[in-house]
């Protein structure tokens, strides 16, 4: 007991310090974690802030964007076999060019392709027509007006007969694309 007494000063600090490293340190080490998750979660708190501020702003672009895709949806061939699609859609193009008294030399499908990014199919048409110059204007521009998407990628002519008073006939070398949607 004389011992313990002679080094009680060094055995209470030895003490103090079990006590700072089993005790003190692990409650300053749970304190900081806590801070942590607490900064971690103002953060979250504050990006959710500001989402909820913009939920107007989202609402509205998401307005706009099924305006947009409303309109692209009805410019979309439907989805058909390739094989119906070209043979209605061919269909629809011969009655086109037979309305403005047109005579088709060639027809010929391309290799469909699907449109990257998109559920989209674009199909690949080339044409050789014949005709007066107004009525291939007249069957550009039903082409153009089409309430389907009917794109011109290639329009090559040659002009005959030509003078100040007619226009003359034209032949010419047309390539479409044609939109539809893709089996999803």
């Amino acid at each position: 007991m004389a011992e313990l007494k002679k080094h009680a000063l060094l055995i209470a600090f030895i003490a103090i310090l079990i006590v700072i490293k089993f005790v003190l340190i692990p409650v300053i080490e749970w304190q900081d974690n806590q801070l942590q998750e607490i900064r971690l979660l103002e953060k979250k708190q504050q990006k959710i802030d500001k989402v909820l501020l913009n939920t107007s702003k989202v609402e509205n672009l998401n307005l706009q964007l099924n305006k947009v895709l409303l309109k692209v949806n009805t410019a979309l061939f439907s989805y058909q076999k390739e094989s119906i699609f070209k043979l209605n859609q061919q269909k629809m193009l011969e009655a086109m060019l037979k309305k403005h008294d047109l005579k088709l030399d060639r027809i010929g499908w391309k290799t469909s392709a699907e449109v990257s990014e998109s559920a989209m199919i674009a199909y690949r048409l080339e044409m050789r027509l014949k005709g007066k110059t107004a009525n291939v204007i007249q069957f550009i521009t039903d082409l153009e007006s089409h309430d389907k998407l009917i794109e011109i990628n290639k329009f090559t002519v040659s002009f005959k007969g030509q003078n100040n008073k007619k226009l003359g006939t034209i032949i010419g070398n047309l390539t479409l694309q044609l939109y539809s949607y893709n089996k999803v």
